[in-house]
């Protein structure tokens, strides 16, 4: 996803200064590479779904000057917010287990541990919903096959 130069319409430009306004939406900066005009555009940190199938399972990813290198948004957010970096034995975890929120809200630092047993419990959460769900529909289908209903 290409942005244009608004005053010369080209899409090569470099970005030189990433910022985060509040705790849903950032500011880039950018360059371009023809006219050298800087031009700044706000982004929301939770990244629309359409845009999902871009980055292919993994997380959508933010180009940091000050990083010389790109990094998982809601890595950056985590940082930009608290002003340093997680523990090495910490997780930045998104709350609601999708990987395009990357809102300040939705992130929390877990234990590697933690986010193991978090992971173990949504799992048995779900496995339990669909147990459920499978019971209702068995009930249901008994009481259609059941003469005189």
């Amino acid at each position: 996803m290409s942005k244009k130069c608004p005053k010369c319409f080209c899409i090569r430009y470099k970005v030189i200064r990433v910022s985060l306004i509040d705790e849903d939406t950032y500011k880039k900066v950018r360059k371009c590479l023809k006219c050298f005009e800087d031009y700044e555009e706000t982004l929301p940190l939770l990244v629309p779904e359409i845009y999902e199938g871009q980055y292919n399972n993994r997380y959508p990813t933010i180009t940091v000057p000050e990083e010389g290198r790109a990094i998982a948004l809601h890595i950056w957010a985590w940082k930009s917010y608290y002003g340093k970096n997680p523990k090495h034995w910490e997780l930045i975890h998104h709350k609601n287990w999708k990987k395009n929120d990357s809102r300040i809200s939705n992130l929390i630092a877990l234990t590697k541990s933690k986010h193991i047993h978090s992971s173990w419990d949504v799992l048995r959460n779900e496995l339990a919903k669909a147990k459920k769900k499978i019971r209702n529909l068995e009930n249901e289908n008994r009481k259609l096959k059941t003469p005189g209903m």
